[in-house]
């Protein structure tokens, strides 16, 4: 009737989804069957470590697959804003530390923040920044204390050759006199500390003649209006048993980065390190 002895569509996609659906079900195959083979590279990026340790499956996608899982939204929403979600809010609150962390003075900051036309109008935008602000301030001025401790240096460039010949560098940011200061308007997470730990383990490796620690600032826990904050060091007497501490640390961590870019591992920060803390607890 249709002139053709088969069915046809204008659209093949979908006559060809059509007609796998017809087709007998089949049982879909493992994602992984067996571990991928370890990469052949001789030089890990301390960037890419600390991308791994703060979302291990994520890295193996992205690193070792090339996938990026993300939701695209195409469509620029035209409505007036009320309220900001937590996102948008984060954002807001994001925004006003950064500025107050390079310097910009307190009430400018806030203005910078309105003027940007970001925020629902009038006095509802107001409200949101008085509402967010407090936290900023309070965040900043833990900062501020820590900055005032020490002069601000040169980055630390990160260059440490493992005992399989491979080569780990990276540039870790400048550190305030020995303190590697990471400032977050998010609510201080596991995340947060292994992404710290990894940049005070490489710089040490390279700079193991200065005692560094690094000092992680961020919000509290929920339901809580404090500030929180997290200090690592490697516990060592001398430049020579913090070097070797640090190589020993750093060993371990692309060890497991090898592992986590063979197959996804079982690891997932804050559920892993919520187990770990227990753990320890006993």
């Amino acid at each position: 009737a249709l002139g053709r002895p088969h069915p046809w569509s204008f659209d093949v996609h979908a006559l060809a989804g059509a007609q796998a659906l017809e087709q007998p079900r089949v049982t879909a195959a493992p994602f992984l069957p067996s571990p991928l083979q370890r990469r052949a590279e001789e030089v890990v990026e301390l960037a890419d470590l600390i991308t791994f340790v703060r979302h291990p499956v994520r890295a193996f996608l992205r690193q070792r697959l090339g996938i990026r899982a993300r939701r695209y939204d195409d469509d620029i929403s035209d409505e007036l804003s009320i309220v900001l979600d937590n996102l948008e809010r984060w954002n807001v609150g994001d925004r006003l530390l950064r500025a107050r962390l390079h310097g910009a003075d307190r009430r400018a900051a806030c203005l910078a923040e309105i003027g940007r036309g970001l925020l629902p109008p009038g006095m509802l935008g107001k409200r949101i920044v008085e509402d967010v602000e407090p936290m900023t301030e309070a965040l900043a001025a833990i900062a501020f204390e820590h900055m005032r401790l020490g002069e601000r240096r040169d980055p630390l460039d990160v260059r440490v050759r493992l005992a399989d010949g491979r080569l780990v560098t990276g540039t870790v940011a400048a550190p305030h006199g020995d303190a590697l200061l990471s400032v977050s308007y998010s609510r201080l997470g596991y995340a947060h500390r292994l992404a710290a730990w990894v940049a005070l383990v490489g710089a040490t490796a390279s700079h193991s003649e200065r005692a560094l620690q690094a000092i992680t600032i961020g919000r509290g826990r929920s339901g809580n209006d404090t500030v929180s904050t997290a200090t690592a060091e490697l516990a060592a007497a001398s430049a020579g048993e913090r070097e070797a501490l640090a190589v020993a640390e750093l060993e371990r961590l692309v060890a497991l980065l090898d592992l986590g870019l063979r197959e996804p591992l079982p690891l997932f920060c804050k559920t892993s390190g919520a187990y770990a803390w227990a753990a320890r607890a006993g």
